[in-house]
Parts: structure tokens; sequence; C-alpha cells
């Protein structure tokens, strides 16, 4: 019986495998936790290069055509247009100048070496025709006699300066001398009514001219 007691069986034991077991693979899981993540290489990557077409870019909007009102119109501004000014013919007067002799020039010492001249070409001066009575109307040209003068059986004369227009009627009467005024009355009357002459002419045109005319009174016995 005492030897029964102390006699194990040989062989593997069950339970003891099972324990060591477990212990060992709780110390393989400590260790695999324990131990820093370890992260193998990154995956390899191609870069991939693609040809994108690019549109073209479409054609730029035209422009927009101006409205009829939006066209400007240029400012034309009128050129004032200038009138020349024509001054009237001058009067001529009527006064004769006399002239005296003339006398030929007395050539002197150095008249000989001096060059002689070369004539200039003259210009023409206007060819002027003094005013006339008119044939037609010299019968008109005595003023009738003054009443009053006649009565005194009084006789006189009368200078007057007339404008004669350019269809030969007068135009302005001014007085010279006069023995009287009835006198001068008579005749400016009959000179701005009845006188009628031929103007004078300028190169064949007509311009106003002024004349003196002297008119007598006498008395005609019988």
């Amino acid at each position: 019986m005492s030897q029964d007691r102390y006699h194990r069986p040989e062989g593997l034991q069950t339970g003891s495998f099972g324990v060591s077991l477990a212990l060992t693979a709780a110390m393989v899981a400590g260790l695999i936790f324990a131990a820093p993540h370890v992260t193998g290489p990154p995956p390899e990557t191609h870069l991939v290069i693609r040809n994108i077409d690019i549109p073209a870019p479409p054609p730029p909007d035209p422009k927009p055509l101006p409205t009829t009102a939006a066209i400007e119109h240029p400012v034309v501004v009128p050129t004032p247009v200038v009138h020349p000014t024509v001054s009237p013919d001058p009067i001529l007067t009527t006064t004769a100048i006399p002239l005296g002799p003339v006398m030929p020039p007395v050539p002197g010492p150095s008249a000989s070496a001096s060059p002689i001249a070369e004539p200039t070409a003259a210009v023409p001066l206007p060819v002027l025709v003094d005013a006339a009575v008119d044939p037609r109307y010299a019968a008109a040209l005595q003023p009738p006699y003054p009443a009053e003068e006649r009565r005194a059986e009084h006789e006189g004369r009368v200078v007057v300066r007339v404008l004669i227009g350019v269809d030969g009627r007068v135009k302005q009467v001014e007085r010279k001398s006069a023995d009287s005024d009835a006198f001068f009355r008579e005749t400016e009357k009959q000179a701005l009514t009845k006188w009628r002459f031929k103007p004078a002419t300028r190169d064949g045109i007509p311009v106003e001219t002024w004349r003196t005319m002297s008119i007598r009174f006498l008395l005609q016995e019988g």
C-alpha cells in the first residue's frame, strides 16, 4: 500500500502542458503588442502624363456699329462773307488850272557823264470827260424873272455850283454869289427841276461831278 502512494505514473500530464502553452501564448502576445509598429515600404506609384486638348479661344465679339444717334457730325462754322466796300467815285471839279510855258531843261556840266535812265512804262491815266449841258434842254436854263425885281427894274447875276448826277440831273445847288435872294431862289428852283446835263464820264463810265454855272437876269426893252 505504501509503495503505491509514492509511485507516480510516467507519462505526459495534460494539465501541466495546457498551462505551459497558455503562458507561452501570453508571452508571445505581449511581445507582439510591445514591439513598435513597423509598416512596410509605401506602395510604388507611377506618374501618368496625359495630353489634354485645349479648345481654341472663341473669336472676339465684333465691335458694335455706331448708331445714327451716336454718330457725331462735325460742326460746320459758316465762313463769314466779306463784301468789299466800294468807295464812290471822287467828285470831279471843273476848275481849269492854266499851265505856263514849259521850259526845256538846261543840261548841266555833268549831264553827259550821267547814265541815261531807261524810260519806265507809263501807267495810262483815266480818260475824264466833263459834264456838258444837254442841248435838248438848253432853253430851260434861264429861270423866270422874279416879279419883284422886274417891278423894281433890277438886273442881276447869279453864280451857283451844282452837283450833276450820273443821270444828268442836278442833285445839289450851292450859292457862290447872287445880286439878290430872289434871283438865287429862282435859279435854284430852275436848276433842281429843269436843268439837264450829259453826265461826266471816267473811262466811259458816268460819274458825279460839280460844275459852276452863271446866270444873268436882264430886262428887255419894249
